[in-house]
């Protein structure tokens, strides 16, 4: 449908609706992540670029709509600036700087956790690195994978975003299990 241009009737579920919903969506382009495939397109209605988990997608078929093209959107800068495939459109990148301990270090040195990371410093506990990126669920996820291994050191608000997880994290943990 990318390549033929097609426009797409798509039924969809999302994990946190209860019903279906159905669209017109005109597909641009597919990207794998974290083994899972996800497509974006154009919604119809809106005419909002829709990030959709091809594994959510209950049915799909061919839309008499004319299809859209794509003008707007280089895919390949689209994900320049993010870890996955997600964020809100409109944000801008932001320098985030992490304190990574020796145990970690070689792995964040040899596997990057996003292009634009720059080593700024190392001292005798590990590693002081800047990415800039826009913050998302997926680098969230990817900071938590590590432990306590890496800490996020600023911008203060994305700090306090991780904080307020890890005390969610925490206070699960603090239940005595029956």
């Amino acid at each position: 449908s990318i390549t033929n241009k097609s426009a797409l009737i798509i039924e969809y579920q999302s994990f946190k609706d209860t019903k279906p919903k159905q669209f017109i969506i005109h597909p641009y382009y597919l990207k794998q992540f974290n083994k899972r495939w996800f497509m974006f397109g154009l919604n119809d209605k809106d005419k909002l670029i829709y990030n959709l988990p091809l594994d959510r997608i209950i049915s799909i078929t061919q839309s008499s709509k004319k299809y859209i093209d794509n003008t707007t959107l280089d895919f390949k800068d689209y994900f320049e600036d993010i870890v996955g495939v997600s964020f809100t459109p409109n944000e801008k990148p932001i320098k985030i700087k992490l304190k990574i301990n020796n145990e970690v270090t070689p792995y964040i040195l040899t596997k990057p956790l996003h292009g634009s990371q720059k080593k700024l410093e190392s001292n005798a506990d590990g590693i002081i690195i800047e990415i800039e990126v826009i913050p998302n669920i997926e680098l969230r996820q990817l900071i938590l994978s590590y432990g306590d291994g890496i800490e996020v050191i600023s911008p203060k608000s994305f700090r306090d975003q991780m904080k307020n997880t890890i005390d969610n994290m925490n206070r699960k943990y603090l239940k005595t299990i029956k």
